[in-house]
């Protein structure tokens, strides 16, 4: 990680995204685009985010993450 304000969630994150890069399902390469788009829009987040509803009007995050 880069020292962002939100490394604690990037990393949760990362392991979401790992245990769906697992999954051998269909709809796991979806999650995994999902949880690799919301990991870098976070990292770009110069500010610690609040709570959820500041975190899906970043782009890269949809309410599924």
């Amino acid at each position: 990680m880069s020292g962002t304000p939100n490394d604690d969630i990037i990393a949760i994150l990362e392991q979401l995204y790992l245990h769906a890069k697992n999954d051998t399902s269909d709809s796991s390469k979806f999650r995994q685009k999902a949880f690799r788009e919301a990991i870098d829009s976070l990292s770009k987040y110069p500010t610690r985010i609040a709570d959820a509803a500041e975190a899906v009007k970043i782009h890269g995050i949809g309410t599924g993450i």
